[in-house]
């Protein structure tokens, strides 16, 4: 896999790469569990108690790409720096 890309499964099963430079397209819940590593129960948990930014169109739940990027970036437990 080139470097600066990340895995996650389409609908369907398919594979698909994530880009580095992260655009403004929609995810679906389904492929954002997959980029995440999660259920879609745990995603529709996380949006019922409003812990991870979405949209709604219409009766979908979609999530934009550069937003689970920052929440990522958020979520990440930086190393503690002690001096040797």
């Amino acid at each position: 896999m080139p470097e600066g890309r990340s895995p996650f499964l389409l609908s369907g099963g398919s594979l698909r790469t994530m880009r580095s430079t992260t655009t403004n397209r929609l995810l679906t819940l389904e492929e954002t569990a997959a980029y995440l590593g999660v259920s879609k129960l745990t995603m529709y948990e996380w949006v019922n108690k409003r812990k991870i930014e979405y949209i709604k169109v219409g009766r979908l739940v979609k999530f934009r790409e550069r937003t689970i990027e920052q929440w990522i970036e958020k979520h990440t437990v930086k190393p503690l720096n002690r001096a040797a």
